[in-house]
């Protein structure tokens, strides 16, 4: 259930809207074997830059061509070659949501290379939105360049005001602060779809069975606390029944209820809610239907392929 954003719950559970599920594709012919993306977050110009390092292999037959995309509300500024590798030239098309990359020779099955790619928002989608108040970006959109897999080992780095928190897939690594700017970097040395959200929070850490609870919050903060020791809770009780969850981390990340059409989305590693969702007792079925420990996480290696 990776990042499928969930409705409203109704008086008789939760109803999951099932929409931006990935479809099961075939293997890809090109595997991202690492990405590394450094996102600048302007949130009074409610826009980010960024900037993705896709380390690619070939898996397939020997190629001589090589499709990039980004999703809604996101534009291709330019690509170039990063790493040795084959020489190419570039064609953006005229929304600049792909490019091709033709290179100058066959890229053999095994060969490794680098490219460079901007992009920047256009606007705001549906689970990408950034605005004065909070940012936040979900994989399933394809906010951040992708060649037909989403999910790759590496760091996700965030520059954004320094009185802003940032959580993401994987886990924090650094944070520093200059100049009235902060930049986190979150970093996965396994598979993961990129995601994030950021703002003022309130943060609530807490440490269980080894990983690193957390809990991100913008109204209600003095509850920051209580949710990160329910959150632990949920956690144990799944992992018991559903058996090891599969990340280091998991956090709960607000979103304001004027920012996103949904109520909740399960992120690789996080759960976005939205404020509504938060307030009065602690939602537990919520947070249990939003855990990657009961399916909602585990399936995104295997298939967060580019969707036809």
């Amino acid at each position: 259930m990776d990042g499928i954003p969930i409705a409203r719950p109704a008086a008789l559970g939760l109803i999951l809207c099932l929409v931006s599920v990935p479809l099961r594709a075939q293997e890809p012919a090109w595997e991202t074997v690492r990405l590394d993306l450094d996102v600048r977050l302007l949130p009074d110009e409610e826009r980010l830059d960024g900037d993705a390092t896709l380390r690619l292999r070939r898996v397939g037959e020997p190629a001589q061509e090589l499709a990039l995309a980004v999703g809604e509300a996101i534009a291709i500024r330019g690509v170039s070659a990063g790493a040795a590798g084959p020489a190419f030239a570039v064609a953006i098309d005229s929304a600049a949501s792909g490019a091709v990359l033709r290179f100058d020779r066959p890229v053999a099955a095994g060969e490794e290379f680098e490219v460079a790619v901007a992009f920047a928002s256009t606007g705001r989608g549906f689970q990408m939105v950034v605005d004065p108040v909070a940012a936040f970006a979900s994989w399933a959109r394809t906010w951040y360049p992708i060649a037909e897999t989403y999910a790759a080992p590496g760091t996700t780095r965030i520059a954004m005001p320094a009185a802003w928190r940032a959580v993401a897939s994987g886990g924090l690594v650094g944070r520093t602060e200059a100049a009235g700017r902060a930049v986190e970097t979150w970093s996965s040395d396994r598979p993961l779809a990129r995601s994030f959200a950021a703002g003022p929070y309130a943060v609530a850490i807490r440490e269980s069975g080894g990983r690193t609870i957390g809990t991100y919050l913008l109204t209600g903060r003095e509850r920051a606390d209580e949710y990160a020791g329910a959150l632990a809770d949920v956690m144990d009780a799944l992992e018991a029944r559903f058996g090891p969850y599969p990340y280091a981390g998991y956090a709960l990340a607000e979103v304001p209820a004027g920012l996103a059409r949904w109520t909740g989305s399960s992120e690789q590693g996080f759960f976005m809610a939205r404020s509504d969702a938060l307030e009065g007792p602690i939602n537990l079925p919520l947070l249990a239907t939003s855990s990657p420990t009961a399916g909602g996480g585990t399936g995104c290696e295997r298939s967060c392929r580019a969707r036809s």
